[in-house]
Protein backbone atom coordinates (compact mmCIF):
# COMPACT_ATOMS: atom_id res chain seq x y z
CA UNK A 1 0.00 0.00 0.00
CA UNK A 2 1.24 3.05 -1.00
CA UNK A 3 1.95 6.23 1.48
CA UNK A 4 -0.76 8.97 2.11
CA UNK A 5 1.10 11.66 0.50
CA UNK A 6 -0.28 15.06 -0.74
CA UNK A 7 1.11 14.02 -4.22
CA UNK A 8 -1.39 11.32 -4.47
CA UNK A 9 -4.52 14.44 -4.09
CA UNK A 10 -5.82 16.31 -6.44
CA UNK A 11 -4.95 20.21 -6.10
CA UNK A 12 -7.86 21.56 -4.60
CA UNK A 13 -7.05 18.68 -1.70
CA UNK A 14 -3.44 20.12 -1.03
CA UNK A 15 -4.68 23.22 -1.27
CA UNK A 16 -7.06 22.37 1.69
CA UNK A 17 -4.21 20.49 3.31
CA UNK A 18 -2.18 23.73 3.20
CA UNK A 19 -4.81 25.81 4.56
CA UNK A 20 -4.81 23.68 8.06
CA UNK A 21 -0.97 24.60 8.82
CA UNK A 22 -1.71 28.45 8.02
CA UNK A 23 -1.40 30.80 10.76
CA UNK A 24 -5.10 32.30 11.35
CA UNK A 25 -5.44 35.81 10.10
CA UNK A 26 -7.24 38.21 12.31
CA UNK A 27 -10.71 39.35 10.88
CA UNK A 28 -10.13 42.20 8.40
CA UNK A 29 -12.02 45.36 10.45
CA UNK A 30 -15.76 46.10 9.03
CA UNK A 31 -16.29 49.46 8.04
CA UNK A 32 -19.50 50.61 10.51
CA UNK A 33 -22.72 50.98 8.89
CA UNK A 34 -23.76 54.95 8.75
CA UNK A 35 -26.76 55.80 10.91
CA UNK A 36 -30.18 56.54 9.01
CA UNK A 37 -33.19 57.11 10.27
CA UNK A 38 -36.37 56.21 8.23
CA UNK A 39 -39.83 57.50 8.88
CA UNK A 40 -43.40 56.02 8.29
CA UNK A 41 -46.66 58.04 6.99
CA UNK A 42 -49.73 56.29 6.60
CA UNK A 43 -52.64 54.93 7.43
CA UNK A 44 -54.13 51.98 10.20
CA UNK A 45 -51.81 49.48 7.64
CA UNK A 46 -48.96 50.89 8.75
CA UNK A 47 -49.22 52.21 12.04
CA UNK A 48 -48.07 51.14 15.35
CA UNK A 49 -50.67 49.40 16.62
CA UNK A 50 -52.07 46.16 13.71
CA UNK A 51 -49.78 47.52 10.73
CA UNK A 52 -46.48 46.29 9.25
CA UNK A 53 -44.50 48.91 10.68
CA UNK A 54 -43.34 47.46 13.82
CA UNK A 55 -42.99 43.93 12.13
CA UNK A 56 -40.12 46.23 9.90
CA UNK A 57 -37.90 47.70 12.48
CA UNK A 58 -36.52 43.88 13.64
CA UNK A 59 -35.01 43.24 9.93
CA UNK A 60 -33.30 46.85 10.18
CA UNK A 61 -29.92 46.66 10.82
CA UNK A 62 -28.63 48.27 14.76
CA UNK A 63 -27.75 51.15 13.15
CA UNK A 64 -30.86 52.01 11.90
CA UNK A 65 -33.28 53.91 13.87
CA UNK A 66 -37.36 53.18 12.57
CA UNK A 67 -40.33 56.40 13.93
CA UNK A 68 -43.94 55.13 12.86
CA UNK A 69 -45.59 58.23 12.37
CA UNK A 70 -48.62 56.85 10.92
CA UNK A 71 -52.03 57.53 11.90
CA UNK A 72 -55.14 55.35 11.78
CA UNK A 73 -57.93 56.13 9.59
CA UNK A 74 -55.92 58.91 7.65
CA UNK A 75 -55.85 59.52 4.21
CA UNK A 76 -53.39 61.13 1.60
CA UNK A 77 -55.25 64.60 2.52
CA UNK A 78 -56.42 64.09 5.87
CA UNK A 79 -52.30 63.52 7.11
CA UNK A 80 -51.58 66.71 5.30
CA UNK A 81 -54.43 68.71 6.74
CA UNK A 82 -54.22 67.64 10.35
CA UNK A 83 -50.23 68.43 10.77
CA UNK A 84 -48.70 64.83 10.86
CA UNK A 85 -46.77 65.30 7.64
CA UNK A 86 -45.08 68.41 9.00
CA UNK A 87 -43.85 66.16 12.31
CA UNK A 88 -42.74 63.85 9.48
CA UNK A 89 -40.85 66.33 8.19
CA UNK A 90 -39.50 67.64 11.34
CA UNK A 91 -37.93 64.57 12.66
CA UNK A 92 -35.01 65.39 9.11
CA UNK A 93 -35.07 61.56 8.11
CA UNK A 94 -32.66 59.62 5.75
CA UNK A 95 -35.75 58.35 3.86
CA UNK A 96 -39.61 58.30 4.19
CA UNK A 97 -41.94 55.49 3.41
CA UNK A 98 -45.33 56.31 2.06
CA UNK A 99 -48.36 54.16 1.88
CA UNK A 100 -51.91 55.59 1.42
CA UNK A 101 -55.10 54.61 -0.34
CA UNK A 102 -57.40 52.60 2.06
CA UNK A 103 -59.09 55.75 3.52
CA UNK A 104 -58.90 57.98 0.23
CA UNK A 105 -61.49 55.72 -1.63
CA UNK A 106 -65.14 56.97 -1.72
CA UNK A 107 -67.21 56.84 1.67
CA UNK A 108 -64.72 57.94 3.67
CA UNK A 109 -66.21 61.30 3.69
CA UNK A 110 -65.10 65.08 2.27
CA UNK A 111 -62.28 65.39 4.88
CA UNK A 112 -60.91 62.04 3.25
CA UNK A 113 -61.87 61.40 0.09
CA UNK A 114 -59.80 61.89 -3.13
CA UNK A 115 -59.53 61.12 -6.66
CA UNK A 116 -57.29 58.68 -7.44
CA UNK A 117 -56.33 59.77 -11.14
CA UNK A 118 -55.91 63.98 -9.73
CA UNK A 119 -56.22 64.81 -6.39
CA UNK A 120 -54.49 61.31 -4.83
CA UNK A 121 -51.87 61.44 -7.42
CA UNK A 122 -51.03 65.20 -6.62
CA UNK A 123 -51.17 64.50 -2.85
CA UNK A 124 -48.41 62.09 -3.34
CA UNK A 125 -46.26 64.17 -5.53
CA UNK A 126 -46.15 67.02 -3.46
CA UNK A 127 -44.96 64.18 -0.43
CA UNK A 128 -42.30 63.46 -2.55
CA UNK A 129 -41.40 66.68 -3.75
CA UNK A 130 -40.90 68.49 -0.02
CA UNK A 131 -39.78 65.03 1.05
CA UNK A 132 -36.70 65.37 -1.00
CA UNK A 133 -36.51 69.23 -0.02
CA UNK A 134 -35.61 68.42 3.33
CA UNK A 135 -32.99 65.54 1.53
CA UNK A 136 -34.62 62.79 1.91
CA UNK A 137 -35.18 59.61 -0.04
CA UNK A 138 -39.01 58.89 -0.61
CA UNK A 139 -40.37 55.50 -1.17
CA UNK A 140 -43.89 55.42 -2.47
CA UNK A 141 -45.57 52.08 -1.12
CA UNK A 142 -48.31 49.93 -2.88
CA UNK A 143 -51.46 50.01 -0.85
CA UNK A 144 -52.12 46.86 1.00
CA UNK A 145 -55.27 44.69 -0.45
CA UNK A 146 -57.96 44.16 1.67
CA UNK A 147 -58.76 40.22 2.81
CA UNK A 148 -62.08 40.43 0.07
CA UNK A 149 -62.02 37.20 -2.25
CA UNK A 150 -64.10 36.05 -5.09
CA UNK A 151 -66.07 33.40 -4.65
CA UNK A 152 -62.89 31.25 -6.51
CA UNK A 153 -60.72 32.39 -3.93
CA UNK A 154 -59.15 34.90 -5.35
CA UNK A 155 -58.65 38.32 -4.00
CA UNK A 156 -60.59 41.09 -5.38
CA UNK A 157 -58.62 44.49 -4.71
CA UNK A 158 -60.42 47.70 -5.53
CA UNK A 159 -57.26 49.76 -4.75
CA UNK A 160 -55.98 49.03 -7.82
CA UNK A 161 -56.63 52.92 -8.92
CA UNK A 162 -54.85 54.21 -5.92
CA UNK A 163 -52.29 51.85 -7.14
CA UNK A 164 -52.41 53.47 -10.72
CA UNK A 165 -52.25 56.78 -9.01
CA UNK A 166 -49.48 56.30 -6.87
CA UNK A 167 -47.42 55.02 -10.78
CA UNK A 168 -48.38 58.34 -11.95
CA UNK A 169 -47.06 60.80 -8.78
CA UNK A 170 -43.73 58.91 -9.28
CA UNK A 171 -43.60 58.80 -12.76
CA UNK A 172 -44.05 63.19 -12.29
CA UNK A 173 -41.99 63.61 -9.96
CA UNK A 174 -38.80 61.42 -11.92
CA UNK A 175 -39.95 64.29 -14.60
CA UNK A 176 -39.92 67.36 -12.01
CA UNK A 177 -36.11 65.74 -10.57
CA UNK A 178 -35.04 65.52 -14.42
CA UNK A 179 -35.96 69.19 -15.13
CA UNK A 180 -34.33 70.72 -12.43
CA UNK A 181 -31.56 69.10 -12.86
CA UNK A 182 -31.05 69.78 -16.80
CA UNK A 183 -31.73 73.38 -15.49
CA UNK A 184 -29.26 73.89 -12.97
CA UNK A 185 -26.93 71.93 -15.80
CA UNK A 186 -27.69 75.07 -18.06
CA UNK A 187 -27.47 77.46 -15.75
CA UNK A 188 -23.27 76.54 -15.35
CA UNK A 189 -22.71 75.29 -18.87
CA UNK A 190 -25.37 77.27 -20.49
CA UNK A 191 -25.78 74.32 -23.39
CA UNK A 192 -28.87 73.61 -24.72
CA UNK A 193 -31.42 71.25 -22.64
CA UNK A 194 -31.30 67.62 -24.12
CA UNK A 195 -34.75 66.48 -26.84
CA UNK A 196 -34.88 63.81 -23.60
CA UNK A 197 -35.47 66.47 -21.35
CA UNK A 198 -37.30 69.03 -23.26
CA UNK A 199 -40.08 66.13 -23.65
CA UNK A 200 -40.60 65.99 -19.50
Amino acid sequence: MKPFTTAALPLWGAAFLLTLTMKPQPAAAQTPLPNIKIVLAGDSTVAPNGGWGPGLAPLLAPSALLVNLARGGRSSKSFRDEGHWKAVLEQKPDYVFLQFGHNDQPGKGPERETDPNTTYAQNLAHYVDEARGIGAKPVLVTSLSRRTFSPQGKIQSDLTPYLRGGCKAGRGAKRRAARRFARALHRRTRRPWPRSVRRL
